[in-house]
């Protein structure tokens, strides 16, 4: 499986898909970074999309506008969902259910991909983006 087809089924997963199958994709030394103030690690990133897709089922990363090289992948994702249960983000209360549709600017992401694991997921920051974009458009 190339970093492309690696990227992509990552992204069915934590776009609809199985949530349990996440960290099968993701190195052991896997890092998220520029979605939160801090780099969100493997065990950190799982319990994220987790909490997420619990409270927001029909999550979407929206991905698009793939470009492989080498092992990196290069894409847009523009984010979205409904608010339709408690979301509890790691570190923050629990918002309960709003019942409101969410969606985040478009972000460019940069993906590496080392020994067909995602060893690395940048996004950019652009203001109204990230989990703070989120939980700004649900409060």
């Amino acid at each position: 499986m190339g970093a492309l087809d690696t990227v992509k089924a990552l992204d069915k997963e934590i776009s609809g898909g199985d949530v349990t199958k996440i960290a099968g994709y993701l190195a052991d030394d896997f890092k998220f970074v520029g979605v939160a103030p801090v780099p969100l690690y493997r065990d950190h990133a799982v319990e994220m999309w987790t909490a997420i897709r619990t409270a927001m089922p029909d999550f979407n990363q929206n991905m698009s506008n793939h470009r492989e090289a080498n092992a990196m992948v290069y894409a847009t994702v523009e984010v979205s969902g409904t608010h339709s249960g408690p979301l509890q983000v790691p570190g923050s209360p629990t918002l309960p259910p709003t019942g409101r549709r969410f969606r985040n600017p478009v972000e460019r992401i940069a993906i590496t991909v080392r020994n067909g694991k995602v060893a690395e997921l940048a996004v950019e920051q652009v203001p109204g983006g990230g989990i703070s974009g989120i939980l700004g458009q649900l409060s």
